[in-house]
């Protein structure tokens, strides 16, 4: 095996990560301008099924943060009236989240917002060329 292919991965791996970013940047751009942050977005998109209830601990763990982190976009988001709370059968200590109708609104303008500007423009966040050896 030769040292390119063994960097394959890696490259592949480092490809992504870059990837990645960008299009969170990119993200960050659209939803600022409904006065979200790229996190609260996430967090409601976790949530767009009407059906989806999700702890505190389980969207900690599907966002990669921490429960404070998590608390503060619960709060920041129930407190526009996007998501509501509900206890946990057989745990009334436990909070359940789900997506308000308002929440579900606000990501079908985004969502349309998003598709307009995904139209119109080449996405940034594809993978650089490598120029032939």
């Amino acid at each position: 095996m030769d040292a390119s292919s063994q960097r394959a991965p890696f490259d592949e791996l480092c490809l992504r990560i870059a990837s990645g970013r960008a299009a969170s940047r990119l993200l960050s751009s659209w939803v600022s301008q409904f006065d979200l942050k790229e996190p609260e977005f996430r967090l409601l998109w976790l949530l767009r099924e009407e059906s989806t209830r999700l702890d505190q601990s389980q969207v900690a763990e599907l966002m990669a943060s921490s429960h404070a982190q998590v608390s503060a976009l619960v709060e920041r988001l129930r407190g526009g009236g996007y998501l509501s709370g509900s206890s946990a059968p057989g745990d009334r200590r436990r909070s359940l989240w789900s997506i308000t109708p308002t929440g579900r609104a606000l990501l079908q303008k985004i969502e349309l917002h998003a598709s307009g500007e995904m139209r119109c423009a080449t996405p940034p966040f594809s993978p650089p060329r490598r120029a032939a050896a």
